[in-house]
């Protein structure tokens, strides 16, 4: 005759509990780090999209060139849905030689008017749902948008 207590380790009706036990919290950890990469990328693809919007209206002309203001609303309206982010905008005026142009009034020498772009900035920082190892807590989304002027 056996003794009960091995009788009780050679059982197998408690493996199916048990190994449930152990997979539940790897694959809870792994559908978090999922919803938390999917957040990510959702937002960083709206503050994409927010400041190619700003550089856009602001690339119409020379006219809308100057409107930082203008810029900075329409990045602002087509980011509604990220809370906590900050816009900005400017305009960079160069020459084809690469010399930077202050103000964008000056001539090019031997080319003529300068080549104006505009850039408007979309800056965030995100941070996770959860705690995961080697991965850092919060991560700055920082979205800008050249654009050339028309």
């Amino acid at each position: 005759m056996r003794h009960p207590l091995i009788q009780i380790f050679r059982s197998k009706q408690g493996n199916a509990i048990v190994e449930f036990a152990i997979c539940v919290p790897v694959f809870l950890t792994m559908l978090l780090a999922a919803v938390d990469f999917s957040r990510l990328f959702f937002e960083s693809t709206i503050a994409s999209n927010a400041a190619a919007a700003g550089s856009y209206y602001g690339a119409q002309n020379i006219r809308y060139s100057t409107d930082f203001a203008g810029m900075r609303a329409v990045a602002a309206q087509d980011s509604t849905e990220l809370d906590g982010h900050t816009t900005s905008a400017d305009r960079l005026c160069d020459c084809p030689d690469g010399t930077i142009i202050d103000p964008c009034t000056t001539s090019c020498p031997g080319y003529g008017p300068p080549r104006v772009y505009m850039r408007t900035r979309v800056q965030k920082d995100f941070t996770t749902l959860g705690w995961y190892p080697g991965i850092p807590r919060t991560t700055p989304i920082n979205m800008r948008r050249w654009i050339r002027v028309q």
